[in-house]
């Protein structure tokens, strides 16, 4: 089976002008079709940005925030499994100090 990967993708809150500009070629290296966001308006703003001519309908937006349930975290990362996907953080250290670090923590119980 195919090595799952998580791909950590920081964005800032205030204004910018694109994302992409930061994060060039993450659409035509990686081919994501499934992003962990934290708020879901941010998250689609900054995927949209990402995932160059494809349609937002065409991908898997799963919001993960403080009032996830681990189980819930557990379930997407079983869906997800083999595939590559990038975790969107608001703001600040993805993974370490926002609710992205439980989808880390767990990503790396497994082996991903």
């Amino acid at each position: 089976m195919k090595k799952t990967q998580i791909l950590i993708i920081t964005s800032q809150l205030g204004p910018i002008d694109r994302i992409s500009q930061i994060y060039p070629s993450i659409d035509k290296q990686y081919n994501i079709d499934t992003f962990f966001v934290e708020t879901p308006k941010v998250g689609r703003n900054v995927v949209k940005d990402l995932i160059g001519s494809k349609n937002i309908q065409d991908v898997d937006i799963l919001v993960v925030d403080k009032n996830t349930p681990s189980r819930q975290i557990e379930d997407y990362l079983f869906e997800i499994e083999g595939s590559t996907v990038a975790l969107i953080s608001d703001n600040g250290l993805p993974g370490i100090s926002d609710p992205g670090r439980e989808v880390v923590r767990s990503a790396h119980k497994r082996n991903f």
